[in-house]
């Protein structure tokens, strides 16, 4: 095969941002042509926010995996579940969504430490080495079953900043040191959104580009700062993935 009859794979995106920076908003613009695997139990924005995809958002399905109670976690296993069960629909092809969402990244870590404490019997205390790296197996297993997915995933991701000696950059925000270098390496593209503009009527862009701040790449050639209001069923026909 020749590389121009090669066909476009589903793009795996990452979705980076600080507090407030609509990403939900915006990964939840694809209404019912996406589900949701909700993590952050926060979906306030996306469900009241005025803009022409209002009416489309009330649409999107809505798997809910957060732990209601604290002495017995199980939201990583809901959602690891939730996400094999879907990876199996999409390659028999009998998903019935075309896009799945991941709300968000933190939370799912956050959850695989508490089951992994949870079963060795120290839920409370602080994880120990070993805790660490079982928990992160299992991160790296989802991550695994997002990027082999047959159809297109949007992982969102908050961020943190880090302060260097020279200067300071945003990392995704995660336990373990080498976990925010490794996950963006599932992804085929890894986008930061931002808010530019006034504060009274802030701009919400795509970042695609690194600029030392933000590491950021688009494989599909995304156009830097993206303007998020055209909604991701016109950006993914911008990155050759027609949805509709």
């Amino acid at each position: 095969m020749k590389l121009g009859e090669l066909k476009v794979k589903p793009p795996k995106i990452l979705l980076m941002g600080t507090f407030g920076t609509a990403k939900t908003v915006t990964a939840a613009s694809l209404g019912e042509l996406a589900i949701m695997i909700n993590m952050d139990d926060n979906l306030t924005s996306a469900k009241t926010f005025k803009d022409q995809f209002h009416d489309a958002r009330q649409k999107m399905e809505v798997l809910d995996c957060v732990d209601d109670d604290p002495t017995a976690p199980y939201a990583f296993d809901k959602a690891r579940n939730y996400i094999k069960s879907l990876h199996k629909e999409a390659k028999e092809g009998k998903m019935k969504q075309k896009v799945m969402i991941v709300d968000g990244y933190t939370n799912l870590a956050d959850a695989a430490v508490r089951k992994v404490l949870k079963e060795s019997g120290k839920l409370g205390q602080m994880p120990s080495q070993p805790n660490w790296g079982q928990a992160f197996l299992l991160i790296e297993e989802v991550l695994l079953d997002i990027k082999t997915m047959k159809v297109p995933v949007i992982l969102i991701a908050h961020l943190r900043r880090v302060e260097d000696s020279d200067a300071s950059h945003y990392e995704i925000g995660t336990p373990g040191q080498k976990l925010p270098q490794k996950i963006p390496t599932y992804f085929s593209e890894v986008w930061a959104m931002k808010a530019v503009g006034t504060t009274a009527e802030p701009k919400f862009v795509i970042q695609t580009v690194s600029d030392g701040l933000f590491n950021c790449r688009t494989s599909a050639q995304l156009k830097n700062d993206t303007d998020s209001k055209i909604g991701m069923v016109e950006i993914f026909k911008q990155l050759a993935y027609p949805l509709v």
